[in-house]
C-alpha cells in the first residue's frame, strides 16, 4: 500500500477540478482519483515518470493525463481555489534561496565561539547564501544565513529546524478608511508603512511538466 494518498475529504474538494459536468469532450480517464493521487505522489517524492510505483497504473497513462490537466489550466485554478479557502497556509511551505555578494572587507575576526559568519566563496565570488521557508502565501517564515559556496542541500535542515513565526502577523491587511493621496509624518511618531506587494505564486508541480 502507497502512503500519503488522499482521504476522502480532500478528494471531495478536487474532485470537481478533474472530472467533467455535463456533454464528454475527450476522453476521460477511468480513475481519476488515481491518476491524481499518482500525480502528487510524482510531485512529493519527486521520482522519474518510469518509476512511478505500480499501485497507480502505467505511468504513461498517468503521464498522458497530468498533460492534459496541464495544458488546461487545472493546477492554477486548483491553488487558486485553495488559497480562496485559506486551507494549508502553515501546512504546505515552500524553500529557496538567493546569493548576495559581499565586499572583501566585510569579514571581521572571528570571537570566540563563533563557528560560521555567514560568508564564503562561490562562483561569483565573496557571497553570502539567504535560504528562506514561506508559507502556501508566499509569506515567510524563517531565514537562515551561509557561506555563498553552501548548496542547498546541505541549507535545507538548518532552515527547516529554524522555528520561526507566525506569517499571520505579516498578511495584507486591506483598510477601508478613506485617506488622502498624501501622507505627513511628524517627527516622534511610528512612520507610515507601505502597502502590501501582490503575492506571486507559481505551482509546485511546474518542475515535474517534463517527462525525463
Amino acid at each position: 500500500m502507497v502512503r500519503g494518498l488522499m482521504s476522502d475529504e480532500e478528494w471531495a474538494f478536487f474532485e470537481r477540478f478533474v472530472i467533467e459536468k455535463g456533454p464528454q469532450r475527450g476522453r476521460l480517464p477511468r480513475h481519476p482519483r488515481l491518476v491524481l493521487d499518482g500525480v502528487f505522489w510524482i510531485a512529493r517524492t519527486g521520482t522519474a515518470w518510469r518509476d512511478l510505483h505500480s499501485y497507480f497504473g502505467k505511468w504513461n497513462t498517468v503521464y498522458r493525463q497530468f498533460r492534459r490537466w496541464t495544458l488546461a489550466g487545472i493546477w492554477d485554478v486548483m491553488l487558486e481555489a485553495l488559497n480562496e479557502t485559506g486551507a494549508g497556509q502553515n501546512s504546505v511551505q515552500m524553500i529557496d534561496s538567493t546569493v548576495i555578494r559581499a565586499h572583501q572587507h566585510a569579514v571581521g575576526a572571528l570571537k570566540k565561539g563563533d563557528v560560521d559568519q555567514g560568508l564564503g566563496r562561490s562562483r561569483g565570488g565573496f557571497s553570502t547564501k539567504i535560504h528562506l521557508r514561506s508559507n502556501a502565501l508566499g509569506l515567510p517564515v524563517a531565514i537562515t544565513l551561509s557561506g555563498g559556496q553552501v548548496s542547498d542541500v546541505k541549507g535545507y535542515r538548518p532552515v527547516m529546524d529554524e522555528p520561526g513565526h507566525n506569517p499571520a502577523c505579516c498578511s495584507p491587511k486591506r483598510d477601508t478608511t478613506p485617506t488622502s493621496s498624501a501622507t505627513t509624518w511628524q517627527p516622534g511618531t511610528s512612520p507610515p508603512s507601505s502597502p502590501p506587494s501582490a503575492t506571486v505564486r507559481s505551482s509546485p508541480l511546474s518542475t515535474v511538466t517534463s517527462m525525463p
